[in-house]
């Protein structure tokens, strides 16, 4: 359930709602204050050492290499597709493109895969390493101090994302860390009134701290695009929103959204590249386009129709996957 509202966040965030209307700026900055970062904690969540190390190589290379390749394909092609329709293509826009699908500097949205796989080879050796949670938490510190020292002294995007992974490692071992812990913190919520409060109360503090973060810095928090305005802000700010979502999801079950969720990494990797393209160009087919300036309600509508034709689009692909072989080259058995 969370990982299905984290992808309708994302795909809300990149219609650039608040770019369209300057009184929307602030659910801009709330949904990107959390929605990177809940996604990085929920893989920390589902993080295994394996039995070995040969098992986990094999895991990782199933799970998080395969689908990388397998779907920057998919990508790759309906690109090439574009290109040639719109007469964009050129043998060096081709070998550009390869060029950084191979590399990976926050290319296309499997950006995300690329810094989940080294966040998983520094946590195996974390783990290997530091047995307290203590020790865990700590070097995660370090990690993301060592990133943001690294931007604040003008690094740029590196190969395979490291520099995300290492600002994204609290994020990571704070979900492995919940579910060590997941007794201590079951019975600490225990109750309807408890989840109520500790709901709203994450669910405050998310939304004043990431206000207080763009107040003082103007800054909308992406890891993406290096912008953390006041880092100390943005990591409390972006927890407290992980565990709204995550309690909230903890009471409220509807299968549409658990699908999603079920299938996040399809989901997560085309909406913006396939499914998003396809979707506009249906509606400008009907006429139906907005510009900045447009009265709010028709905005509004547009999205929604776009938010409903990309998650009918990718419904399908995600149905197609699964209905045959084609669930291995995402990391399904």
């Amino acid at each position: 359930m969370a990982k299905g509202l984290g992808i309708i966040l994302i795909m809300i965030g990149h219609f650039g709602i608040g770019n369209m209307i300057p009184q929307a700026k602030s659910l801009q900055v709330w949904i990107y204050s959390f929605h990177i970062p809940l996604f990085f904690f929920l893989s920390g969540y589902l993080f295994s050492i394996g039995n070995s190390l040969k098992d986990f190589v094999r895991k990782k290379l199933r799970t998080v290499v395969l689908p990388y390749f397998s779907l920057g394909i998919v990508i790759l092609l309906y690109n090439v597709y574009s290109a040639v329709k719109y007469n964009t293509y050129t043998v060096d826009w081709l070998r550009e493109t390869l060029r950084r699908f191979l590399i990976q500097d926050r290319f296309w949205t499997i950006w995300f895969l690329a810094a989940v796989l080294v966040l998983n080879v520094m946590m195996y050796l974390m783990v290997r390493f530091l047995k307290k949670t203590w020790a865990l938490a700590a070097a995660a510190a370090v990690f993301a101090a060592a990133g943001l020292l690294y931007y604040h002294f003008g690094g740029d995007k590196l190969p395979w994302d490291v520099d995300v992974a290492f600002c994204a490692m609290p994020f990571f071992c704070g979900g492995f860390l919940l579910r060590r812990h997941s007794a201590f913190f079951a019975s600490l919520l225990r109750g309807k009134g408890r989840l109520a409060v500790a709901f709203f109360v994450c669910l405050g503090l998310n939304i004043l701290i990431c206000w207080l973060n763009y107040h003082f810095t103007k800054t909308v928090c992406d890891m993406f695009s290096m912008r953390y305005g006041i880092a100390p802000l943005m990591y409390l700010s972006a927890f407290s929103g992980i565990g709204a979502v995550i309690i909230l999801s903890r009471r409220l079950i509807w299968r549409p959204i658990c699908f999603i969720g079920e299938n996040s990494l399809v989901f997560f990797a085309l909406h913006q590249e396939i499914a998003m393209p396809i979707a506009k160009n249906l509606l400008s087919n009907v006429r139906f386009i907005i510009v900045a300036g447009d009265p709010i309600w028709k905005m509004l509508l547009y999205w929604g129709a776009e938010l409903m034709l990309m998650l009918l689009i990718l419904t399908a692909i995600v149905k197609l996957i699964n209905a045959t072989s084609l669930r291995f080259l995402i990391g399904k058995k």
